[in-house]
């Protein structure tokens, strides 16, 4: 049994960005996962998602061009990157492709200067 949504209803995401190994036995980047209620035994409804980035696991991808990464490739480098000067050139690639990159940028940008650390600056 699985829970019913209306067509108004919109895909919600957790976005949980790891600086240090999670899944140890598992060699990829990210993992997406699906609430689910253990008492009932029932999936709710796949409009709710989880999704796991461990930022360490991340080395392959950096070597690829952007135009061979995907969305989620750009995202994971997006957010590894996004606060080191050595990488600012990366960074701005990585946004110029992604204009919902430049999005969550902006907004880092916003959070940094009212928070004083050197995000994206």
């Amino acid at each position: 049994m699985t829970v019913q949504f209306l067509p108004e209803d919109k895909p919600t995401y957790q976005i949980i960005i790891l600086a240090k190994r999670c899944f140890s036995n598992a060699q990829h980047y990210y993992h997406h996962f699906k609430y689910f209620d253990i008492d009932a035994q029932r999936e709710l409804g796949g409009m709710t998602h989880i999704i796991t980035i461990e930022l360490l696991k991340t080395a392959s991808v950096i070597e690829k061009d952007i135009t061979e990464m995907n969305a989620m490739d750009r995202w994971a480098i997006f957010l590894k990157c996004c606060s080191e000067q050595g990488q600012r050139e990366l960074v701005n690639r990585i946004m110029k492709s992604e204009v919902y990159i430049t999005m969550a940028a902006e907004t880092l940008m916003n959070i940094s200067k009212d928070y004083g650390s050197g995000l994206i600056e």
